[in-house]
């Protein structure tokens, strides 16, 4: 796994004299330059585009979603080639021709901008083309993604850029979706649309950098990562010294959603080594064809993540319990558990809030847990293996989640349980079979100082590998005694098992610290996916989704490292097609179950956690009953 970092460790210097006259008086002085010499609107310059969708988040914004549907939908013609789904690209493209004809016209980009309005304007009649018209309309559509490809590496000016990359995004799902109605392979305009949009996230990369909030006193300082794009000054802010208020407020700026802790001896800043500007970089760069290209990406690369698109959490979030699960299209939505009179006593359905705003595009596996000051945090991975965490500023509220940030690393599965100390740790797949692990720092820093230690969320351990063996998927729970266990899907196809032996012991290559992967005794050879929870009494209920979507389960009623400390396995109704359960709030012995068919149709169920029989299986489980809402996964 790489360790991404874009951050470093910066030392500025802010002049020798009194430690208190001169270099504070020096810093007040390149403060009030910087802000004030900073527009506080979106400036009118020629190297900014103008036109109906670039230099504005709403549209831009809302263009992304069309570039992820048109992309989507293409991925889905060359799986199929409906004509019906072909009529859906039309659509989308007609319904905005307009907006999309007058941005194309905002900015002279050598003959490129002149190919892309023909190719917009004549992709309306391609389902009347004869196969002679169809041969043109592909040429122009494919000429003009080569020539703004190329022109990206020619062009000087970011503005240019920023319109190439538009017209490159528009033109592109053209492109593709010509080329396959004429009966052509797509796989090398597919990679050339993606090196070209690898081009344009390198041409505009926005200039971030940390900077403190308050210097008037020695010693830690509140300190903010912040990230500007190409219409600000190059020059923002004014001297490196300069102090940034928490959150400022400034058209093309970005902030990070988090502080971090710099040193301030009296003469000396120090930055610390931000390695995460994910957030700050979304807020900059978002009127630009930046996260356009950045979703042009994800839609068109190889899916690496496995879809396990559904996760609960079994405490309570101001008094309710949660489900989260991500959509057809990525997007991730959040239900709460409500009681179903209708379906009989006991039974229990979903009540879904509005889509998360913000969420990064094409998410495809999602796993959550809540901290232990009572903050419900969210982990998922888009469709490149990409992870990305969303979480509670406040207890229970649902109004205060953060923006999405971007963690380091490359997955192929995620799952997250809570140590003794309170700290989260990941674990997850890697696409080389080995399975990662990190945690969250013990007393970190996270928004103001505390007066004891609390978990961070924004502070993490490194990517640590459990180099002994080779999982397709992990999944993790804390048991009754404040220790996590892991399971895991072999590359037999069977369930493996290893477990702390200590407290809190995050790096797994501490000898002592865990147990070895061991065989889950009796369980299914045709696992494809697991789901895992822990109920009130301290019993582990383990399921495992096999061919035909057949669901097998266990439970683990001691912790001997015996075969005896299993039941043996018994079977759930279905068939269900992905799964994910947690210990049942209202019913402390039991577990509730969350699942969806291959439709992605919604599904709530129960068990009661205990064993029944001999020899003893798993109590039955009430039956699934459908519930609003759909989870479809998209195609890949």
């Amino acid at each position: 796994m790489s360790s991404q970092s874009g951050g470093r460790t910066a030392r500025w210097v802010l002049g020798r004299g009194s430690r208190r006259g001169t270099a504070l008086a020096a810093v007040t002085a390149a403060a009030a330059v910087a802000l004030a010499g900073v527009p506080v609107a979106a400036p009118a310059r020629a190297d900014v585009p103008i036109g109906e969708i670039l230099g504005d988040v709403s549209t831009v914004t809302s263009y992304v979603k069309t570039a992820q549907s048109l992309y989507g939908l293409f991925n889905q013609y060359v799986l199929g080639n409906s004509p019906t789904t072909l009529d859906q690209i039309k659509a989308l493209i007609v319904s905005s021709q307009q907006q999309i004809v007058t941005q194309i016209d905002a900015i002279a980009t050598a003959n490129v901008n002149s190919e892309a309005k023909q190719t917009v304007e004549q992709f309306e009649n391609i389902s009347s083309m004869t196969p002679d018209q169809l041969a043109a309309f592909v040429s122009l559509a494919v000429k003009t993604v080569e020539d703004a490809g190329s022109d990206l590496v020619a062009e000087k000016t970011a503005a240019a850029q920023d319109e190439l990359g538009f017209d490159l995004n528009i033109v592109g799902p053209i492109a593709l979706a010509a080329s396959a109605k004429a009966g052509q392979a797509t796989d090398i305009l597919t990679t050339d649309i993606i090196q070209a949009d690898k081009t344009v996230l390198q041409k505009l990369a926005p200039r971030c950098a940390t900077f403190p909030i308050d210097l008037q006193d020695e010693g830690s300082v509140l300190s903010q990562g912040h990230c500007w794009n190409y219409h600000v000054a190059a020059d923002f802010p004014t001297g490196h010294y300069a102090q940034v208020p928490e959150n400022f407020a400034l058209h093309d700026v970005g902030n990070n959603g988090f502080t971090v802790h710099g040193d301030y001896n009296g003469f000396d800043y120090t930055a610390p080594a931000v390695t995460d500007y994910s957030q700050a970089i979304a807020a900059a760069m978002a009127d630009t064809s930046y996260p356009i290209a950045q979703v042009a990406i994800l839609s068109l690369s190889p899916a690496v993540a496995s879809q396990a698109p559904v996760s609960a959490i079994t405490e309570t979030l101001g008094g309710r319990q949660s489900v989260f699960g991500t959509s057809g299209f990525g997007g991730l939505w959040q239900g709460a558990l409500v009681p179903n009179p209708a379906a009989g006593a006991g039974r229990y359905g979903i009540g879904w809030f509005p889509e998360f705003t913000g969420t990064p595009p094409q998410l495809k596996s999602v796993t959550s847990a809540q901290n232990s000051d009572g903050r419900a945090e969210v982990f998922a991975l888009d469709r490149l293996g990409q992870i990305w965490h969303t979480w509670q500023t406040r207890p229970g509220d649902d109004t205060s989640w953060s923006l999405w940030a971007n963690m380091s690393g490359n997955l192929t599965s995620v799952s997250v349980a809570r140590n003794h100390n309170g700290t989260l740790q990941l674990f997850g797949s890697g696409p080389d079979g080995v399975t990662y692990t990190r945690s969250q720092i013990l007393g970190g820093d996270y928004v103001d100082a505390q007066d004891f230690p609390t978990p961070a969320v924004d502070a993490w351990t490194d990517w640590t590998a459990m180099t002994d063996g080779w999982t397709s998927q992990d999944v993790a729970v804390t048991d009754l005694a404040g220790r996590i266990e892991l399971f895991g899907i072999g590359a037999d196809h069977a369930i493996w098992h290893r477990e702390q032996q200590t407290w809190d012991a995050t790096n797994p290559n501490t000898p002592g610290g865990w147990s070895s992967w061991s065989h889950v005794p009796a369980g299914p050879a045709d696992a494809r996916e697991l789901a895992v929870a822990a109920n009130a009494a301290g019993k582990i209920f383990l399921a495992s989704i096999g061919s035909g979507d057949q669901v097998s389960d266990v439970l683990k009623i001691d912790d001997r490292g015996r075969d005896t400390d299993y039941t043996a396995w018994g079977h759930l109704s279905g068939p269900i097609h992905h799964l994910a359960m947690a210990g049942l709030t209202q019913a402390p012995g039991s577990i509730q179950l969350f699942g969806l068919n291959a439709a992605g149709d919604t599904f709530t169920d129960s068990v009661d956690g205990v064993a029944t029989g001999s020899p003893a299986v798993p109590d039955t489980d009430t039956g699934w009953v459908k519930v609003s809402g759909e989870l479809a996964p998209f195609p890949s």
